[in-house]
């Protein structure tokens, strides 16, 4: 962040149209917050894990793209440092658009005053594939498959068919 968060503070998360948080019907999702390690006029710092009592998240009741979490630690997220936030998330079924997704990350101090929002560009999504197979079957008892790591699969085959042509790329 480029501003302090301190405890009893946010960060809100939103997700681009189609994906959603996925809840508990409590609304409550699962977070995990880490402060990664860092070095400062020449010492190395640890960093640090948010224990999972320290921050609360919650979905949003009328927009499950959205999810806020409250940092119920007494430790801050501290101006200029590196952090890993994950929160779990359901794919859309149908791609709305060929462009990257762009996720939106907002900070609120405890008096819900805005601190810092980023955005974040991720991957395009595809239509999913039409056909995704495989056959692994061992020669010298082709109704079992070769289970073995590391050895050699002379009948192995791979089949994918996707949903538009694949360009140079791809």
């Amino acid at each position: 962040p480029f501003n302090t968060l301190a405890a009893g503070g946010e960060l809100r998360a939103e997700a681009p149209l189609g994906f959603q948080f996925v809840a508990l019907p409590s609304r409550e999702c699962d977070v995990q917050l880490e402060e990664l390690p860092y070095s400062l006029l020449g010492i190395n710092y640890p960093g640090y894990v948010w224990p999972q009592e320290g921050l609360v998240c919650l979905v949003d009741r009328g927009d499950s793209r959205k999810a806020t979490v409250a940092l119920r630690d007494s430790r801050e997220m501290r101006a200029g440092l590196d952090y890993l936030l994950i929160l779990t998330v359901y794919n859309p079924s149908t791609v709305f658009d060929s462009a990257p997704t762009v996720w939106r990350i907002s900070s609120y101090n405890a008096a819900g005053l805005s601190l810092d929002e980023s955005r974040i560009s991720s991957f395009t999504i595809d239509p999913v594939m039409n056909l995704w197979a495989y056959t692994n079957p061992d020669p010298e008892n082709p109704g079992q498959e070769v289970q073995n790591g590391g050895a050699r699969l002379p009948s192995f085959t791979l089949q994918m068919r996707f949903p538009t042509t694949l360009g140079s790329g791809d």
